[in-house]
């Protein structure tokens, strides 16, 4: 018996699942995608370049900090100033990467990621002011 047969026939052809049924694959291994949780840190117009700019190179390296937090904010979690949390599957960080280095002037400008593992584990200790990232149970791709 499939899932068709058990919805209305006049309701056929509206039918439209909300997510692929996987019912013949194992509990485990049922929409099972690797998330990672990243660290990622900027720093902007701090480079051998940046001593002595004037307003428009300032104007510029504002821009381009505020471009970059912009985009991480739709990725991730602002845990600091200029550091952010974020779960990402391969996919997300390859996208993630290729916007921000857009923005990323090569001779001023500084982002680092840190792959902390799988996004099941923990790996964050917070000692004083902060709550730790709070990873959804469920993602959809």
């Amino acid at each position: 018996m499939n899932l068709m047969d058990e919805v209305d026939m006049t309701a056929r052809a509206e039918f439209v699942p909300e997510m692929p049924l996987a019912l013949d694959a194992p509990p485990q291994t049922q929409f099972r995608v690797r998330r990672w949780l990243y660290l990622i840190s900027y720093d902007i117009g701090v480079g051998s370049n940046a001593a002595g700019g004037g307003a428009a190179e300032d104007a510029a390296a504002n821009r381009r900090r505020n471009r970059i937090a912009k985009i991480l904010l739709g990725y991730g979690e602002r845990v600091q100033r200029s550091v952010f949390e974020c779960v990402l599957t391969n996919a997300q960080y390859g996208k993630l990467r290729q916007r921000l280095e857009r923005w990323v002037n090569l001779q001023q400008d500084s982002v680092r990621y840190y792959n902390l593992g799988p996004a099941t584990q923990p790996h964050v200790q917070i000692v004083g002011w902060g709550s730790q990232t709070t990873l959804p149970d469920v993602f959809i791709v």
